[in-house]
């Protein structure tokens, strides 16, 4: 990968292309891709699917295959609390199926992730989430 700045076999290599919600992301075929994901399908030939590609560094940028492995939702929650990265405090849903409707079709336009993000109160994450199809799937 061109965005990839490798260093020791043992280090993170962090991505240092487009990065968004602290993860590295690349696009193809208009499509977006997690730059971690793809490493770890480059390194050991296995598409993650609805799995987690993990980090053990809990550096999200990286894409070292040596630190990445794969796990379900549930995996990632339990390694978050084990980390102490997991967050304490849990609020309800901000987004209603009509406000989702009306963010896909802003991009659906070409309207910029941070403009929609603002326009609604939500993180530019949470419009890369309903984006990629991790959350609020059709």
């Amino acid at each position: 990968m061109a965005y990839v700045f490798k260093k020791d076999p043992i280090e993170c290599w962090p991505w240092i292309g487009w990065s968004s919600d602290n993860y590295g992301y690349f696009s193809m075929n208009k499509k977006n891709y997690r730059a971690n994901r793809v490493a770890y399908f480059l390194e050991y030939g296995i598409d993650p699917g609805n799995l987690c590609v993990l980090h053990t560094c809990d550096n999200p940028i990286c894409c070292n295959p040596k630190h990445l492995f794969l796990g379900t939702h549930q995996d990632n929650m339990q390694d978050a609390a084990r980390k102490g990265r997991q967050s304490k405090r849990r609020t309800g849903a901000k987004l209603t199926e009509s406000s989702v409707n009306k963010i896909r079709k802003l991009l659906y336009r070409g309207l910029p992730d941070s403009d929609i993000a603002k326009r609604f109160n939500i993180s530019v994450a949470a419009i890369i989430d309903i984006k990629l199809g991790r959350t609020w799937t059709k």
